[in-house]
């Protein structure tokens, strides 16, 4: 017959609530460990997030910041140039927003076609500085240019300018002065030089001369190609001979026209001997 053993069932029982109470136990602080860690997480993600809500709305600013608000570039776009050289100028007008009165102590330009005639009196904050640029074009191209300005507290602003410079007379021609000698069979020579943006042959251009002068011209050649990227036409060249007969009056001259272009006009005068053109 088994004995029942009371005292053992108890102590049984006993262990067994322990080991529950120190699962419970365990369990409790896993889960508050868990928690911390949670915890500790998104602090360190909200630390994270305040650090560069911070860079961006304090730090940045104040390192790049600029000390003018205005606008800091312009563009001429086309301009037509006149020989020997067409300026133009933009006035860019900036605002003082440094918080102090500030004074510009130098304007240098990248470029000898920029000049500035730039303003030596202090701009109070909230106050307009004013600075007048000169570009100059002579011939059809872009130029681009810096403007760099230099303030007393070591503030640096830089200003911007191009334009795309453009004959208003794509048409040239060389010697200026043509010497003819009468009776010459080979003639006095002129080289025409054209600009053309377009594709294609250029057309033969007009000449008009004194009736006792014959022109005679050569075909166009394609000298030089363009580039779009610098704003730089194609350029053509055209030889022609004049034949004298008889006497040359005295202020002859050639003239030449290419389509709707403003003509030019060539001097012609009489020589006793023949000039070979530097330019062939």
């Amino acid at each position: 017959m088994l004995k029942s053993y009371p005292d053992c069932t108890q102590k049984l029982s006993c262990l067994d609530a322990k080991q529950t109470s120190f699962n419970r136990l365990s369990y409790d602080v896993k889960t508050m460990q868990a928690k911390k860690r949670n915890i500790h997480g998104v602090s360190i993600a909200l630390l994270l997030i305040g650090i560069v809500a911070l860079v961006f709305l304090v730090v940045i600013p104040l390192f790049f910041s600029k000390p003018f608000s205005g606008t800091l570039e312009h563009d001429f776009g086309v301009v037509e140039v006149e020989s020997p050289q067409t300026t133009v100028e933009y006035v860019f007008r900036l605002t003082n927003e440094t918080g102090d009165a500030i004074k510009l102590v130098n304007a240098v330009p990248t470029c000898g076609c920029t000049t500035t005639e730039w303003p030596k009196h202090i701009v109070k904050a909230g106050e307009l500085l004013e600075v007048p640029v000169h570009l100059t074009l002579k011939r059809s191209e872009i130029r681009r240019s810096k403007i760099r300005l230099e303030f007393d507290n070591g503030e640096n602003l830089v200003l911007r300018v191009e334009g795309a410079g453009r004959l208003a007379q794509p048409l040239s021609c060389k010697p200026h002065n043509i010497k003819i000698v009468e009776g010459d069979p080979i003639g006095a020579r002129g080289l025409l030089k054209l600009e053309k943006f377009d594709e294609g042959i250029p057309s033969l251009p007009k000449m008009t001369a004194p009736e006792n002068v014959t022109i005679s011209m050569e075909s166009w050649r394609h000298a030089k190609a363009g580039d779009v990227g610098q704003g730089k036409p194609n350029e053509w060249t055209l030889a022609f001979e004049c034949l004298l007969e008889g006497l040359l009056p005295e202020g002859s001259v050639l003239t030449i026209q290419y389509q709707d272009n403003p003509p030019i006009t060539i001097g012609l005068e009489q020589s006793k001997s023949r000039e070979k053109p530097r330019f062939f």
